[in-house]
């Protein structure tokens, strides 16, 4: 589903903090986005010590409409008020362990984008076009021409379809109960 002005409808959860998150690339990223003719609205949902300075560097964006921020949202609410009103998670990151965003944002069929963080091969989960798009941690023009190609419907299908597929075989509530039913009878 899409607004009715047909704005792709970008969501950043997370910290908003510069040394992990790399919550200082939105505007270069936003301004990439904007000279690949790119029609968006970018929802972030958060906060943290860089609150106030990315505000301030994203208000020309905010005041245009292109940028909401919705502040610290409770867990129990990012599902109904993000992810059910977005086509596109993106995720900056430098370094993750484990990116809940990630697998909340594809149980919720919601595409991903995301930088090649820090630990993105380890599980071997997350797979570039195969179940999200990514691009280089801090190369803001490959992180916006990965958002646009999510304009295309039958891609974010792709990609949505092979998320969730994912999710159901690694990181559902079953699967977890039986991994953990197995770890405990293996002690």
């Amino acid at each position: 589903s899409r607004l009715p002005d047909s704005r792709l409808r970008i969501a950043w959860v997370g910290r908003l903090e510069e040394d992990q998150k790399q919550v200082h690339q939105l505007p270069a990223i936003l301004q990439a986005c904007t000279s690949l003719g790119l029609n968006y609205v970018l929802r972030i949902a958060g906060d943290g010590p860089e609150r106030d300075s990315v505000l301030q560097k994203l208000s020309p964006w905010i005041e245009r409409g292109s940028v909401q921020w919705l502040g610290a949202l409770p867990a129990s609410r990012v599902p109904s008020e993000v992810y059910a009103c977005s086509d596109v998670l993106l995720l900056t990151s430098t370094w993750e362990t484990g990116p809940i965003v990630i697998w909340e944002a594809m149980a919720a069929g919601v595409c991903v984008v995301t930088s090649e963080y820090i630990g993105s091969g380890l599980e071997a989960a997350l797979m570039n076009e195969r179940n999200c798009l990514m691009f280089a941690p801090g190369d803001s023009l490959a992180a916006a021409q990965q958002l646009a190609r999510t304009q295309s419907t039958s891609l974010r299908a792709e990609l949505t379809a092979a998320a969730r597929n994912l999710i159901a075989e690694r990181y559902s509530r079953e699967q977890s109960v039986r991994s953990w039913a197995s770890a405990f009878a293996a002690i």
